[in-house]
């Protein structure tokens, strides 16, 4: 995975991995619905299930910190 920026495009599956990370960090980010799957057509389309999410970190040096803990996984 790499950032984009300050930004990292995460799947569902992989946030609580990526949370585990933060949480090791110490790093505090925000969290932003990016992408939600097909919803049937009784809900409306913001009760889909989510797909991807996007991350926004606070500082170029977070998300150097972040990348790093990304790379190492690797």
């Amino acid at each position: 995975m790499k950032l984009n920026g300050r930004a990292l495009l995460v799947s569902d599956a992989q946030r609580s991995q990526i949370e585990e990370g933060l949480a090791s960090l110490k790093m505090a980010v925000k969290w932003s619905v990016s992408v939600r799957g097909v919803a049937p057509e009784k809900y409306l389309p913001e009760q889909a299930t989510v797909a991807a999410w996007a991350l926004i970190v606070s500082t170029a040096a977070d998300a150097d910190r972040l990348q790093a803990w990304l790379d190492d996984r690797n």
